[in-house]
């Protein structure tokens, strides 16, 4: 017998995959350290499995998902690039979430934790 070391999945960043779309499961905040701001990593859940991804969250993307009107919906978020502030000067990323609350997570699903 040979034992493998079990490794926890990478969480993606939005940026790198240009949009997901599934069940929003909700979110988990992460403490990073040597970071002031807490993170917000978003669970979703596969449209046609159950394979749960997790995106890094980023200010506008957490707070369009805090307004998500129900969980376990059909959830899309796209990623829109990076975009300057006129007034700041800073570059912020930027995406779009659409949501149907007509297509709901099937119940005969496990929660995957």
């Amino acid at each position: 017998m040979s034992y493998q070391k079990a490794e926890l999945p990478k969480p993606f960043s939005l940026s790198d995959i240009k949009g997901i779309e599934g069940f929003y499961l909700g979110s988990e905040t992460i403490d990073i350290e040597g970071h002031e701001k807490k993170s917000l990593i978003h669970n979703f859940e596969g449209k046609d499995n159950d394979k749960v991804t997790q995106i890094w969250g980023f200010n506008l993307m957490d707070r369009y998902l805090e307004n998500i009107p129900e969980p376990e919906i059909l959830t899309k978020v796209v990623y829109k690039g990076l975009k300057q502030d006129k007034k700041t000067g800073k570059k912020a990323h930027q995406c779009e979430v659409f949501f149907d609350v007509d297509i709901k997570r099937p119940a005969d699903r496990k929660l995957p934790f």
